[in-house]
């Protein structure tokens, strides 16, 4: 499994997920899920509902909105 961004064209929250994502060096694929029933589909699966941005990673974890660039900030000091 590859760490996957579901993402859609627009979205300001995306457009930050992707810049926090490229910043830390966190390698992943995007799928846009306007117009692919089979992404829209797999996000109901794992986060009940089709929102974006939606990062699942290799490992299983999954990530909704802002949990994304909270998660890979690092410690603070």
């Amino acid at each position: 499994m590859t760490n996957t961004l579901y993402m859609m064209d627009g979205c300001s929250k995306c457009a930050k997920a992707i810049n926090h994502l490229k910043t830390n060096g966190i390698p992943y694929i995007k799928v846009n899920v306007l117009g692919n029933i089979k992404a829209q589909k797999h996000l109901k699966q794992i986060v009940g509902e089709i929102y974006t941005p939606v990062f699942q990673m290799d490992n299983g974890s999954i990530f909704k909105g802002e949990e994304i660039l909270n998660y890979f900030e690092g410690p603070k000091t």
